[in-house]
């Protein structure tokens, strides 16, 4: 797997994880929580993106 889908998925894990602590302190509807989400959606993305665009070379 190439450094930059490791580091990818790294990252997250690290924003997923970020997530879950900040739900467990405030609530699902907390903004910070919500905008983590947000950036854990967008590096999913990424991640899905390159996976295609890898099998597809």
């Amino acid at each position: 797997m190439p450094v930059e889908m490791q580091q990818l998925l790294q990252n997250i894990e690290e924003v997923r994880e970020r997530m879950i602590t900040l739900a467990e302190k405030t609530s699902l509807e907390n903004s910070k929580v919500i905008q983590t989400s947000i950036e854990l959606d967008s590096l999913i993305n990424q991640y899905l993106f390159m996976m295609k665009n890898s099998k597809a070379i």
